[in-house]
């Protein structure tokens, strides 16, 4: 005598193609996720600060160490090596400004993309009629915390002074 499916044996050869076929589409939507969100950490998304020209802006005031008053002239030469290197014979850039009468002085470059480390060095120059000893202060830029606009992409520093003494 022939023997027949009952339905109850069809619904259970579909409950688990279903389930395989749910299992499938799950693994496929969890795979495409993942590649979506290394793709935009890849190419440069929103997420990582250094996909493209980041900006530092420096500030400070020079003045003299004995009597606070601050100093108009004084040479600033701002330097930035790769974090990496940051003892490279080439910088990744040079810039020099002159503090105004009030001591105030202010450096803004860009074209960064990477972690650098930063000398400014004050120095008095001819136009000065008292001579003062050179400084140097040092930034290190991570592109990262508190003085980091991620939306600007700038990095600022205001308060890069220089106390001087006189020679």
């Amino acid at each position: 005598m022939p023997t027949f499916a009952t339905s109850e044996t069809y619904t259970g050869i579909n409950n688990r193609k279903m389930i395989k076929t749910i299992t499938r589409i799950l693994a496929l939507i969890s795979l495409a996720t993942a590649m979506l969100s290394c793709s935009k950490a890849l190419l440069g998304g929103d997420d990582n600060p250094l996909d493209g020209d980041l900006k530092l802006a420096v500030s400070g005031v020079a003045s003299d160490v004995a009597s606070n008053t601050p100093l108009s002239g004084i040479k600033i030469t701002f330097t930035a090596y790769p974090a990496s290197n940051p003892h490279s014979v080439l910088p990744l850039v040079t810039k020099t400004v002159y503090t105004d009468s009030k001591g105030v002085y202010s450096v803004e470059v860009e074209g960064f993309s990477e972690n650098v480390t930063c000398t400014l060095t004050a120095e008095s120059t001819n136009q000065n009629q008292v001579k003062y000893e050179a400084l140097t202060n040092k930034i290190h830029v991570t592109w990262s915390g508190s003085s980091f606009d991620q939306k600007k992409k700038i990095f600022v520093v205001n308060d890069c002074n220089f106390q001087m003494k006189k020679k």
